[in-house]
This record gives C-alpha cells, sequence and structure tokens, in this order.
C-alpha cells in the first residue's frame, strides 16, 4: 500500500478559502478512495506560499525533507496553490519528486512525475496558480493604497485608541480616552527632558502594558512618540513599477491625540542626530557620547572606556584618539560655569520653549523637504530626469539638515529653561542631576576632540586638542 503525506495550509487571505480541517477531510478522502496508507499531516496555518511571502513555512520544510529522505510514495493537497504559488519552488518540487519517485495528487488528479506530460502538466498548473497568486497580491495592494488615500485606518490597531465594526469590517477608529491620556503623559515628560528609559522602567512599574501584553521596551516608546498616526495621518509606504520606495501621507478619518506643535517637537527631539538612549541603570560619565572625534574622515562619538586604572573617553571608529575623563569632565565643567556666570546669561536661550521661533523654524524645515518631495514625485512621472533630481538633492539636503539643527537649538530642555531661570544659576548647576547636566551640555554647545600632537610621555592637559562651539549666540 502506497504510504501518503497529506499537506495543509491557509494563507492569511481566507476569502473563499478552506480551513486546513477541511482540508485535510478532503484529502484524507482522497486517500482512502486511492487505498493509500496516511502517514502523517503537516500544516502551515496563516502562512503565504507566493513569491511575495515575508515568513517561511516550517511545515512545508518538513515535507521536503520527508520526500529527501524517501519515506513517501505520494504528496497529497487540496490545491496545487496550498503547496506552491512561486514557480521556483514548483520546478524545485518536480525535479525532487522526479528524483525519488514521488507522485503528486491534488484534488483527484494524480501527477507522475516520472512522465514527460504529466511534468508539463504540473509546470502549466503551477503557472497558473502563480498567476492567480500576482493578481491576488495587485489586488491586495489596489484595495491597500485605495484604504491610504481615502485616509482609512489600517494594519494593527495603534496604542490609544479603538475600533468600531459591523457586518462590512471595520468601519473606524476613535480615541481610547483612558490610553491616550497615558500617550500624551508620555509625550509631556519626556519633551521636559525625562529619559525614555525611565518612562520605561515606571510604565512597567505600574503595570501599564501595550496591546500586546509584553513589557515597554525604549524603541516602543520612540515609536508610539514619532507615529503620524497620532496628529491623524496615514502613512502608505509601497514599491512603484520602477521599483523605487515611494511614502505617501495623507489625512487620516480619525481624531488626533497630538497637536502638531507636540509632534513637530518631538520628531525634532528624536531627529537628533546627538541623541540616543544613554541611559539605562542610570548615567555614570559626563560627556561620554557627547563629544565628537576631529579626525579627518571620523566624526564618531567618543564613549568612556577603562585604560589601565584610568577612565578615558575614546573614539570607537578605530579606538585611535582618547582623552583623560577626569581632565575633560573638569574642563568641560569649567566652562559651563564660566557661561553661567555671565550677565546675559538670562538671554542664552529662550525661557519659554520659543514656540514662535520653533513654529518658524519648523515650517522652515517642513518648506524644504516639501520641495524635496516635489522633486522626487516629479521624477517618478518623467519630469525631470534622475540626474536633476540628484542634483536637487544634493543642494537641498544640508540645508534641510541644517534647518532640523535650527529646530534642535530651540527645542529647550526643561533642565536648561530652569537653569536660566534660577537667580544663583551656578548654584542650580551643582543641583542638577548627572543627566540633566548632559542635557544642559547637549543644549549649550557642541564638543570635538582632536589627537594630540605632543610627545609620547608629555604630561597635563592638552586643551588646544578641545573645539567647543556654542550653539546660540
Amino acid at each position: 500500500m502506497p504510504d501518503a503525506l497529506i499537506y495543509c495550509r491557509v494563507s492569511q487571505d481566507r476569502k473563499a478559502r478552506r480551513s486546513v480541517t477541511e482540508q485535510e477531510a478532503e484529502c484524507r478522502l482522497i486517500c482512502a478512495e486511492q487505498g493509500w496508507n496516511v502517514l502523517d499531516v503537516i500544516t502551515d496555518n496563516d502562512l503565504s506560499a507566493s513569491q511575495y511571502a515575508k515568513k517561511g513555512r516550517p511545515g512545508w520544510e518538513q515535507v521536503v525533507e520527508r520526500i529527501e529522505a524517501g519515506a513517501v510514495d505520494v504528496l497529497v493537497v487540496w490545491e496545487l496553490s496550498r503547496a506552491t504559488r512561486d514557480m521556483n519552488v514548483a520546478v524545485s518540487l518536480r525535479d525532487l519528486c522526479k528524483k525519488h519517485r514521488v507522485k503528486i495528487n491534488w484534488r483527484g488528479d494524480t501527477y507522475n512525475m516520472e512522465k514527460a506530460n504529466d511534468r508539463r502538466r504540473f509546470i502549466d498548473d503551477s503557472n497558473d496558480a502563480e498567476y492567480e497568486s500576482g493578481k491576488t497580491s495587485e489586488r491586495i495592494k489596489r484595495t491597500t493604497r485605495s484604504a491610504a488615500a481615502a485616509g482609512r485606518p489600517h494594519g494593527r490597531l495603534p496604542w490609544g485608541y479603538v475600533r468600531d465594526y459591523d457586518d462590512t469590517g471595520m468601519t473606524g477608529q476613535r480615541i481610547n480616552e483612558e490610553e491616550a491620556v497615558l500617550l500624551r503623559e508620555i509625550a509631556t515628560r519626556v519633551l521636559d527632558g525625562e529619559p525614555v528609559s525611565a518612562v520605561v522602567r515606571d510604565f512597567n512599574n505600574r503595570g501599564i502594558r501595550p496591546h500586546s501584553g509584553a513589557l515597554w521596551s525604549g524603541s516602543a516608546i520612540r515609536n508610539l512618540l514619532v507615529s503620524r498616526t497620532y496628529i491623524a495621518e496615514r502613512v502608505h509606504r509601497y514599491t512603484n513599477s520602477n521599483g523605487d520606495r515611494v511614502e505617501e501621507i495623507t489625512q487620516g478619518n480619525w481624531p488626533a491625540i497630538f497637536d502638531r506643535e507636540t509632534f513637530a517637537k518631538l520628531q525634532a527631539l528624536f531627529d537628533d542626530p546627538g541623541r540616543r538612549s544613554y541611559v539605562s541603570n542610570g548615567r555614570a560619565h559626563l560627556l561620554g557620547g557627547v563629544m565628537r572625534c576631529a579626525e579627518p574622515g571620523c566624526g564618531a562619538r567618543m564613549w568612556w572606556w577603562r585604560d589601565r586604572e584610568r577612565g578615558v573617553y575614546m573614539c570607537k571608529n578605530g579606538f585611535h584618539n582618547s582623552i583623560g575623563e577626569k581632565y575633560m569632565d573638569d574642563f568641560i565643567t569649567g566652562i559651563v560655569l564660566e557661561r553661567l556666570r555671565q550677565p546675559d546669561i538670562g538671554s542664552l536661550l529662550p525661557t519659554d520653549n520659543g514656540s514662535a521661533e520653533f513654529a518658524e523654524a519648523q515650517a522652515h524645515v517642513e518648506e524644504l523637504q516639501r520641495r524635496l518631495d516635489d522633486a522626487t514625485t516629479s521624477m517618478i512621472a518623467g519630469e525631470i530626469s534622475a540626474t536633476t533630481l540628484g542634483r536637487i538633492e544634493h543642494s537641498l539636503i544640508p540645508l534641510i539638515q541644517e534647518a532640523k539643527r535650527s529646530v534642535r537649538v530651540v527645542s529647550v530642555p526643561a533642565a536648561a529653561r530652569s537653569l536660566f531661570a534660577n537667580d544663583d544659576p551656578v548654584a542650580a548647576w551643582e543641583a542638577l542631576s548627572l543627566e540633566d547636566k548632559v542635557r544642559v551640555i547637549r543644549s549649550l554647545m557642541s564638543i570635538t576632540v582632536r589627537r594630540s600632537t605632543r610627545p609620547r610621555g608629555s604630561r597635563g592637559f592638552d586643551v588646544d586638542r578641545v573645539t567647543v562651539e556654542w550653539l546660540h549666540s
């Protein structure tokens, strides 16, 4: 009695599809009618078999292994597309079954891979399955793009919202007030200078959880704060016919949780290349990650490193540049304290977070970005050449980067604002936490360090190695 292996699969697109249970029942009936012994039933649930699939199929991999082991006489599937919708896989399966003399049966029709005519029929039918897969993919893309153009929500339910449904499916989403309050709390705390890691610890300790039920992480919090969902904008990313990645932003048909000024400040905060999640269980070194290496072609950040019995700040791009931690901390602290003693310190930074100035700076960024986006759209439409777009990018991208830097300059951390408003800023500095001191330094200055040109063995701190550029005049 021939031994049969049954394979069942259902993809995420369940319209007009049979469940794996139904598929198994029909395949078992075919085996009974043919007098085949069912060795095993292998399934893949919610997994695509098309060339567009992004996930592997563990069950299908088992099928291939069983055929290669020579333990199967017949592979039985409910429909040929359940095995594969990818011609490359179909050809491999044809050759594998021919080599191991394994027949393939679907809906009672058996392909004997030792016969040329059956091999041709199998490839023809597989080609039809791939064609149907392509049509399905195009339909899904059209539906997704149509939903994006109409501003309808898509994908997983975002934190801060609930969705409404009727018999036809999802009808929209509205604010979950309980989660929205917490979301605004996160934004306020982060904009006031609190480390994301502190918010993560606090929310996890309070038992607040994302929809997945997992613990919060720094990246999860950041993803919330920079998501355009919360200003009611729909982002649709796709690959066009030229193979270019395109991003379209449309107005969503749901209510916003953040106002646009708050969202712009969050974007400016997280777009800052000088920012990183450096606080884990508390910062231990004042300038780690704050300074950059000034050697030609480098520009990497310098982080704390233990060198024998002393701490140094070391360039992590080749470890070719280092400077003593104690000397550097004392030097920069001295510069900050001296600046705080100046009579014009109150006017150094705006104490109201510069709302008008911020709006003007952000508007400039958006205008430059719009010009770049328009040029990209024109190139895609064939109105300008790729070479022309390259020249436009070459001129606009540095301007956009500089404009974003201006936005960051007027986005002053709460620690700095309170410092400049204090009658005794020096005493206020001494009372700051290490994390807040770092934020003030970042908001005040840019620090670069060159390698020493002194002879080896020279003692003392070489001040000429350090360049401090004040970010505010």
